[in-house]
């Protein structure tokens, strides 16, 4: 591999673990998924210097072309990253479904306490002419 990728690679990946380190510091990411990218980042910078690594991960795959088997790690963990967010898109759908119904059902409620006390100073007043 020429040297000026492997320090591409090896700068990119510690710019990454950094800044996401930086942003798990900062709460901009929710603990869970700050781990899930620290440990990719790590991954990358692991990669980055120990590019042989790649070769005999793809042996122990029986992959032939090394390249192949970083796209295919890739595009693995890029459909669990959407399998994990398709989950929590459902989810925060049914607690949205969920507020709706609450907030329909305590409206509701505002509204005919609100009548009964009209009804109850309508008696009022009548009693009182």
């Amino acid at each position: 591999m020429d040297y000026k990728l492997l320090i591409v690679a090896r700068v990119v990946s510690i710019l990454l673990c950094i800044y996401i380190v930086n942003r798990a510091k900062k709460n901009a990411l929710i603990e869970k998924e700050s781990f899930f990218w620290l440990i990719s980042s790590f991954i990358m910078v692991f990669v980055s210097f120990m590019p042989n690594s790649l070769d005999i991960l793809s042996d122990i795959i029986g992959i032939k072309y090394p390249p192949a088997t970083l796209f295919l790690i890739s595009t693995i963990v890029l459909v669990i990253l959407l399998f994990r967010q398709y989950g929590r898109t459902s989810l925060l759908t049914y607690k949205v479904n969920d507020l709706i119904r609450t907030v329909g059902l305590l409206s509701y409620e505002i509204e005919k306490m609100k009548n009964d006390k009209k009804k109850d100073l309508n008696k009022e007043y009548q009693i009182n002419k």
